[in-house]
Formats: structure tokens, sequence, C-alpha cells
């Protein structure tokens, strides 16, 4: 599995208490909220990506259920599910990446 190195362990510490270590230097945990906020923006395209698919083989079945006669509330449920998903997939990103955010601005001078 994956291994975490000590410094990722502190940056998501970080953003769990959601204030940096007192006396946290610049040069260090900037690029480490860099590099958290692209994992970050990486993970949600490639959610986004499967989520779509999903949503589109979803789709296809209901409409192909539909057109054969066979359709029931079920496959209106796997839609509309899919659909409420891929809209709140989103929402949860950007609330991490708001949190990266917020721990970056503390790094700038005041």
């Amino acid at each position: 599995m994956f291994s975490r190195t000590p410094a990722q362990r502190a940056v998501d510490t970080a953003l769990r208490n959601g204030a940096l270590p007192p006396g946290a230097p610049t040069q260090v945990w900037g690029p480490l909220l860099a590099d958290k906020r692209a994992t970050l923006a990486r993970m949600r395209t490639i959610t986004l990506i499967l989520a779509v698919t999903i949503w589109l083989m979803l789709s296809i079945a209901t409409v192909v259920s539909i057109a054969e006669g066979s359709a029931t509330l079920a496959s209106y449920l796997r839609s509309a599910v899919s659909m409420i998903t891929i809209a709140a997939l989103p929402l949860a990103f950007g609330y991490h990446l708001r949190k990266v955010d917020r721990l970056a601005s503390q790094l700038r001078p005041r």
C-alpha cells in the first residue's frame, strides 16, 4: 500500500486541526501545501471522470429499459442517485481545497 512520509502526515494533521504548527517555516510548508492541493485536484479530476462514466452507463441502461418497456422505479432511482452523487462531488472536493487554501493563507505575512 502507500506509505506516507512524516511531512505528509503533518499536513494531514494540520488540515484536521485547521491550523499550522506554531513557527511553521514558509519554505517547508509552502511546497507541502501546494503538493496536497495538486493531489486533491488530480483526485477530483479522476473521480469526476469515473462518476460521469458511471452516470452515462446508468443513463443508457435507463433509456434502453424505457425503450423496451421494462423500466422500473429502481432504474429511475439509480439515475437520480447517480446525478445527485455527481452534483455533490465538486462540493466535497471544493471543501477540502478551501481547507488547504486557508492553511496556505496562514503562511502569508500579515
